[in-house]
């Protein structure tokens, strides 16, 4: 996740979907998304910066850093003043009507825990594998990779399933406002409730990938070690072109892809890389994973975006708790 690019899309959306909920009268709906997102925020970012322990970051981190702040304290101002603008202007007629007030909410919930998914993968995930706090996957290390993998993973798979439910709740409470006195038809009811769940799970597969992958996570990835971890080797059958495990998700693994000697194939000024989706990767008894020939002497490249080579004071941890 970048930034400066889709986090600032995402906050600005959690900003837009948190406006009405001002203007309904249960305001305390609006608190509660802005809390838990800014619950997320502060537990997380307290301990990447404890992780830190005054190690020295390179600019683009610090600006990204600095970035990321600023995004979540844009939700927070923005949200008092729709509150503010709301006990001045009082609420319109229109969000009186409980469906539409409880679609609003749902719709924001949406945004919000996307966001807050994102904010985890920043502080956590992104922190761990760039070489930020510890050092990165390439990097010979007592850092348990299984475990940042099984938290990558697991963070997905609930953002996923909130999204989903607050996708339907959103899409279900939306619809029957616009339907307005559906009496005792239950067939348009369970029409409306098929059509949302084909919506919510359109936009999931836009932002994290096949519904269908959480259960494969699950099931392989997150609640016992995981196959696949971040900075392994994946190799398969022949004419498999496998590489260094770079980024995992439900949307699929992406390797960078290497050279015969372990140094990554360039494209350009950046390491080429192919994604695979997980069920091509998880399903496959032939695909297995070797260790990585760590970058022991000089630094490789395999990691684009990695820290760790333009560290001044490197980091004394190892481990992860």
């Amino acid at each position: 996740m970048d930034p400066r690019g889709f986090m600032r899309l995402q906050a600005g959306l959690v900003v837009l979907t948190s406006a009405p909920l001002a203007f309904i009268p249960a305001r305390l709906g609006l608190w509660i998304e802005i809390g838990a997102l800014v619950f997320v925020a502060v537990v997380s970012g307290a301990s990447y910066r404890s992780k830190l322990a005054g190690a020295e970051r390179t600019d683009e981190r610090l600006a990204d850093d600095r970035e990321v702040a600023r995004q979540v304290a844009l939700v927070v101002f923005a949200a008092a003043v729709f509150t503010g603008a709301s006990l001045l202007l009082g609420t319109p007629a229109l969000w009186r009507e409980p469906r539409l007030s409880v679609g609003a909410v749902a719709f924001a919930a949406f945004w919000a825990g996307i966001y807050a998914a994102s904010l985890f993968d920043w502080y956590y995930v992104r922190a761990r594998r760039d070489g930020v706090v510890v050092p990165p996957p390439c990097k010979p290390s007592d850092v348990n990779w299984s475990n940042v993998t099984r938290a990558w993973w697991a963070n997905r798979c609930l953002a996923v399933a909130l999204c989903y439910a607050a996708g339907i709740c959103a899409s279900v409470a939306v619809g029957l406002s616009a339907l307005g006195d559906t009496g005792d038809s239950k067939a348009a009811v369970a029409s409306l409730v098929v059509a949302a769940m084909v919506a919510a799970t359109t936009v999931i597969r836009i932002f994290y990938g096949n519904l269908a992958a959480v259960g494969t996570a699950v099931s392989s990835c997150a609640l016992s070690p995981p196959d696949i971890a971040l900075g392994d080797r994946l190799v398969g059958p022949p004419g498999f072109v496998g590489g260094y495990v770079w980024s995992i998700g439900l949307e699929g693994i992406t390797v960078v892809l290497l050279e015969p000697d372990g140094r990554p194939r360039m494209k350009g000024k950046k390491p080429a890389t192919r994604r695979y989706s997980l069920e091509q990767v998880l399903s496959n008894t032939e695909m297995e994973t070797q260790p990585y020939v760590r970058c022991t002497g000089c630094c490789l490249g395999v990691n684009a975006e990695c820290q760790w080579k333009d560290r001044k004071t490197p980091s004394t941890e190892t481990s992860v708790a």
